[in-house]
């Protein structure tokens, strides 16, 4: 079953998924697919334990995550596009799509 894994890069919507897939997939390239949102566990994050790491800062061209107080990220659901460029990042694995 083929599946998109985060922790080897982030989708750039390039469509060579649809083209290698086994799976006859009529996907239209005029339309940017909806992957998800990225999710942020506070739990693991090292920057919610006060260690300083802003790792996830500037891997979202789509800026959906945000830092409150100057270090603690926080995830723009609105601004999200599903790409999961912040999750190849993260050294805490904090984040998912």
């Amino acid at each position: 079953m083929p599946y998109l894994d985060f922790t080897q890069g982030g989708c750039t919507y390039c469509f060579a998924c649809v083209e290698a897939c086994p799976v006859e997939l009529n996907a239209d390239k005029e339309v940017q697919p909806v992957m998800g949102v990225a999710e942020l566990n506070r739990e693991t994050c090292h920057a919610w334990h006060e260690v300083f790491c802003i790792s996830c800062r500037y891997s979202c061209d789509q800026q959906a995550i945000v830092f409150t107080w100057q270090k603690f990220p926080e995830i723009n659901a609105d601004a999200c596009n599903g790409c999961g460029q912040c999750v190849r990042v993260c050294p805490a694995n904090a984040l998912r799509i």
